[in-house]
């Protein structure tokens, strides 16, 4: 009987340990690394939407416009992040899993003639539908990590940022070791891979309540970051190499080495969970403090005041009930809280801080969004050779990623040890976008080189930089509608400077060129004066937003200053107090 106690002992615990693991906060970052890396969807679409263009017949004005519902799709998250804070996060999984299949399985079965052409607008929700369907898992998994490791919040940040910019190049290269280069096979992909990620992470990723404290946490994210790079290293060699080969072979290859780089993290977690396992199981050690007889009566008698003082505060709240249910919504929405504390939605959203946060984003992001997206413009109208400048616009993607974790890691280094203002980070990413932007208004000889690096790592760095402001600033109960509402700024920017501004620029320049030969014709522009005005005028105006920032910087300074970490800290070992005197015994 003995044995057989042991043996379901045994099993017992074997049975919590992988219950322990499944559910464990480090498994669910990795989790969420998955998630965050095939949630590039949106940046698939620009590789079929031709296809779907010539299939159904579109003019390109339609074809823009299921662009456009692509992008809004994407960037609109605050829907998402409204349900994310009211609803299960297994079940907001499960919700972006569904939508995310629907919306790309109906494009595909349209695409390949399986139903009916649906109508134009239906095909404008289902591509909405499908990408805004990334949102669900994105926010769901982000929010959950901060909450499980609030203290490394802007390396987490920065590393879900990373894997999200890396997102299009890894589905585009299990695409092809699985169906090969065609467009149908894509959008199929699109379709059940991200919905299935999100699945198997429904019941791993989670919010954790661990009061153990790990020694060397900080080094764990240093390894993830590794990998990361190692995985980002790798996709860079195999854009340059991708072109060049062309049989099934080398693409099952590549995505197998693919899937080793994406489950190491997983291999971390595991042995972090292991070590976490270990240190729940060793008994707390108690610690014994006697404590002099005056300093207890001094004790008693403080929280003998506290408690009398509390019934105090409690008469007087009971006196003034009736008036606190007359404060008007206008009044709680300006009674803020301290920075740093749990902000409401609305006291964030109508907040100075918030305000400039915005404002620089929506330059900064707008401006750089601006530059990469007309990268082979620019290219074209500075006489660059073709093959150069597709081969920068493979990399940008490459320098985005490396803005997005280094800055992460950085910013917290510097907050946590120098009490560095992270808006003054961001307000020195900014100045340094300039430099980029100048290099395209007044260029020299390669300029494009440096000033494709410079402004797809500012790029990558601006966003984990401002969304960790954010958390800073308005607190983590929130953190879900204000993360999503910290990227509107991005597609805000993007369209008023690039549809709005630079293109009809560059449309003038190019009428002023061609003159009236060029009437009926593809406008073309050619020479420096191409895109001077405009990148003349988007660095003034993110060198503006940099001092926007430097402002919220001295704002916050005192902020910054103290423990920002402080209430996100976990409980220390309990601490048991005797007051017994060697006199007494």
């Amino acid at each position: 009987m003995k044995g057989w106690g042991e043996m379901v002992r045994s099993k017992t615990e074997c049975f919590n340990f992988a219950a322990h693991v499944a559910r464990g906060k480090w498994t669910s970052v990795f989790a969420a690394f998955l998630i965050m890396s095939t949630s590039g969807t949106k940046y698939l679409f620009s590789m079929y939407s031709t296809d779907i263009k010539t299939n159904f017949g579109y003019s390109q004005s339609m074809s823009s416009t299921l662009n456009k519902c692509n992008d809004i799709g994407t960037t609109m998250g605050i829907l998402s992040g409204l349900i994310v804070e009211v609803i299960p996060t297994r079940f907001v999984l499960l919700m972006g899993s569904i939508t995310n299949f629907l919306g790309y399985f109906m494009i595909w079965l349209a695409f390949t003639e399986r139903i009916h052409k649906p109508e134009f607008w239906l095909m404008c929700v289902y591509i909405f539908i499908g990408a805004h369907a990334q949102n669900f898992a994105v926010t769901a998994s982000v929010v959950t990590s901060l909450k499980n490791f609030p203290e490394r919040r802007s390396m987490l940040l920065g590393l879900f940022k990373g894997y999200q910019g890396l997102s299009g190049s890894i589905l585009s290269i299990i695409c092809s070791a699985i169906y090969g280069d065609d467009s149908a096979s894509l959008i199929l992909l699109s379709a059940w891979l991200p919905a299935l990620v999100s699945l198997s992470a429904m019941y791993i990723i989670g919010e954790k309540k661990v009061n153990i404290r790990q020694q060397k946490e900080v080094n764990v994210f240093y390894h993830f970051l590794y990998l990361s790079a190692a995985l980002a290293a790798y996709l860079m060699t195999m854009t340059l190499v991708q072109s060049h080969i062309a049989f099934r072979a080398a693409y099952v290859g590549f995505a197998i080495v693919l899937c080793i780089l994406l489950f190491l993290p997983g291999v971390v977690a595991l042995r972090q969970e292991v070590v976490l396992w270990k240190e729940m199981q060793t008994p707390p050690t108690t610690i014994i403090v006697e404590i002099p007889r005056a300093v207890e009566q001094d004790q008693n008698f403080s929280a003998n005041q506290e408690e009398a003082e509390e019934d105090t505060i409690v008469v007087e709240e009971e006196q003034n009930s009736s008036e606190v249910t007359q404060t008007s919504c206008f009044a709680a929405i300006s009674n803020k809280p301290k920075r740093g504390e749990d902000f409401g939605i609305l006291q964030a959203l109508v907040s100075t801080d918030m305000l400039i946060i915005f404002l620089a984003t929506f330059v900064g992001l707008g401006s750089c969004l601006t530059a990469l997206e007309n990268m082979q413009q620019i290219g074209e109208a500075l006489q660059y050779e073709p093959k150069t400048v597709i081969t920068l616009i493979s990399l940008i993607n490459i320098w985005n990623f490396f803005g997005r974790v280094l800055c992460g890691f950085i910013s917290e280094k510097l907050v946590r040890k120098y009490q560095v203002p992270r808006p003054l980070m961001l307000s020195a990413v900014l100045f340094m976008s300039c430099i980029g932007l100048l290099f395209i208004a007044f260029p020299f000889k390669n300029s494009i080189y440096l000033a494709s690096v410079i402004i797809s790592f500012t790029l990558g760095a601006q966003l984990p930089l401002a969304l960790s402001v954010i958390f800073d600033l308005f607190g983590l109960k929130h953190y879900a509608t204000l993360f999503n509402c910290g990227q509107v700024a991005s597609p805000l920017g993007q369209y008023l400077l690039n549809n709005q501004f630079t293109r009809r620029l560059y449309d003038i320049e190019a009428m002023q060129l061609h003159g009236s030969e060029g009437l009926g014709m593809p406008l073309v522009c050619k020479g420096k004066q191409c895109f001077c005005l405009s990148f003349t005028f988007m660095a003034i105006a993110t060198f503006f937003g940099g001092l926007l920032s430097l402002i919220l910087a001295a704002r916050t300074q005192e902020f910054y200053q103290s423990d920002i970490y402080r209430r996100y800290r976990g409980e220390e070992l309990e601490t048991v107090v005797a007051s017994t005197l060697s006199a007494d015994r």
